[in-house]
């Protein structure tokens, strides 16, 4: 008998972290100040920040830039700096074409994680929004947002007091019960359409590659799986990726059902090969083998 869960999906994009450092010990107002809405008179507005942050303790805060702003920074510098509150700048500035590119926008990056269970489905020819509720789902991530087809396995629950999945419910292909070798998991979308729609989108906007300021941008795909009742070197999954490929750019539509022959197949690239690749096997970890 083998079976095999498919626990969650995960896409990411790589991320940068910031930091600062300073001769003293930080002591701040952290908040989402945002420069482009202070207006033209700017100058008094920081003025008073910096006296209300000295006047309360602190010495230090954060702001935002964003495009076309730059000429104000000097004179807010001078202003913070006159009440003794050092500026931590979160340079969001987005001009690639004049070469304008803030520190901060390339620090964004995607992270998109697809519950398996959440099912794309149809009911004569329409699509059917997956109205599956979990207690993890109440905490609002954006792990529940988005639905995968399925054409073979099935759907289970483990929910409270036992929690032998991760969101209580996976998605589970097992012999025994009938279930062939085929497409368990594809075609990811939204979970919900707009009402002037008929489909719900693809991933499309939600994994953006901006390659004027990174060219070489990578995209990470993790597969979480559990698999048991097998011997050693049985197969379990196998691993691609298709990508939509409009024959004309310039009508695409992400909300559109596309036939299959626009799809091409994108080589993927094992991080550790040693261990797994893209085709998934059941092994026996060298750390415990006798």
């Amino acid at each position: 008998m083998k079976k095999y869960f498919i626990i969650a999906f995960l896409i990411a994009l790589g991320m940068q972290i910031l930091a600062i450092t300073a001769d003293e010990f930080l002591i701040g107002a952290y908040s989402q100040y945002q420069i482009r809405y202070t207006g033209s008179n700017y100058e008094d507005k920081f003025d008073d920040l910096g006296g209300f942050l000295n006047s309360a303790g602190y010495n230090a805060t954060t702001y935002s830039l964003t495009n076309g702003q730059s000429y104000k920074l000097q004179n807010i510098f001078a202003k913070m700096d006159s009440n003794s509150v050092k500026s931590m700048l979160i340079d969001n500035t987005w001009l690639p074409t004049s070469g304008e590119i803030g520190l901060s926008s390339l620090s964004f990056a995607n992270r998109l994680l697809i519950e398996a269970e959440y099912q794309f489905k149809t009911s004569e020819g329409s699509f059917v929004v997956d109205n599956l509720t979990t207690a993890n789902e109440l905490v609002c991530m954006e792990s529940y947002d988005y639905v995968t087809k399925h054409e073979t396995g099935e759907f289970v629950y483990d929910g409270p007091p036992s929690t032998t999945y991760s969101n209580t419910v996976a998605w589970l292909c097992d012999e025994s019960e009938g279930h062939l070798a085929g497409m368990a998991l594809s075609h990811p979308r939204k979970r919900w359409k707009p009402g002037n729609k008929d489909w719900p989108s693809m991933l499309s906007k939600d994994i953006l590659f901006i390659r004027e300021a990174i060219p070489d941008g990578k995209l990470y795909i993790s597969v979480a799986m559990r698999f048991a009742d097998l011997a050693p070197g049985d197969p379990v999954a196998s691993i691609s990726l298709k990508l939509h490929n409009p024959p004309d750019p310039d009508d695409y539509d992400e909300y559109a059902i596309y036939d299959t022959s626009t799809y091409v197949n994108v080589p993927l690239t094992p991080i550790d090969g040693s261990s797994y690749g893209t085709n998934i096997t059941e092994q026996t970890p060298s750390s415990i083998q006798d």
